[in-house]
């Protein structure tokens, strides 16, 4: 048996063997960066995998005594969503890596993304209904320690950045000599923390 979803694809409402998905209690468990559902009929073994869209299409058209299936749901959303944030680690340790350095705009984009990590993280460490996963809210709580690690090595790259920029800068923004040898000793600095930076972004692509 099928259903379409808000965006009309099509959803499965039923197990590899025809169970369907309700009335029952699903169990549904997070698989760092994907749903993976249990069937809830008694002895049936099936299992598959899902997403936040689609769980929540499918309990949609349940009974009202899916409610406690949807409160689990907020957290298996919250949880994919840390995943989908720590994977875009990768994109910002390689943007690191160039021979330049970030321009203003770039480094908002990095700011942006580890402002979403902190969210998401402190969400659902603060969240009651987790406590009771000890095994994910574990993995989170890692997560939460490399990020406060990341925010902190961030700050001090953009701080000594933005000061080395305004001191290379003149009267009326024109660029203004500086002897080479405070130039080189400037910039030996600031590779150093731009490497601590993408260093402690690599350590969330551990994650992974």
């Amino acid at each position: 048996m099928d259903d379409y979803d808000s965006q009309n694809r099509k959803v499965a409402l039923t197990c590899g063997r025809g169970h369907p998905w309700g009335p029952a209690p699903l169990s549904v468990s997070c698989v760092r960066d994907h749903l993976v559902v249990h069937c809830s009929q008694p002895g049936c073994t099936e299992t598959w995998q899902t997403d936040v869209d689609t769980l929540v299409s499918v309990l949609g058209n349940r009974a009202p005594e899916a409610a406690a299936d949807r409160g689990s749901l907020a957290v298996m959303a919250a949880l994919e969503a840390v995943w989908a944030l720590v994977r875009r680690a990768r994109e910002y340790q390689r943007d690191l890596l160039r021979a330049s350095h970030p321009s203003a705009a770039r480094l908002a984009r990095l700011g942006s993304w580890i402002q979403e990590c902190v969210t998401a993280t402190n969400m659902i460490l603060e969240s009651e209904t987790l406590a009771a996963r000890s095994d994910e809210f574990a993995d989170v709580a890692e997560i939460a320690a490399k990020v406060s690690v990341v925010v902190d090595t961030f700050h001090i790259y953009v701080g000594l950045l933005e000061k080395s920029r305004r001191a290379s800068l003149g009267a009326f923004g024109v660029a203004r000599a500086a002897p080479l040898a405070a130039v080189a000793d400037d910039e030996r600095v600031l590779l150093g923390c731009r490497a601590d930076l993408r260093d402690s972004i690599g350590q969330l692509t551990a994650e992974l």
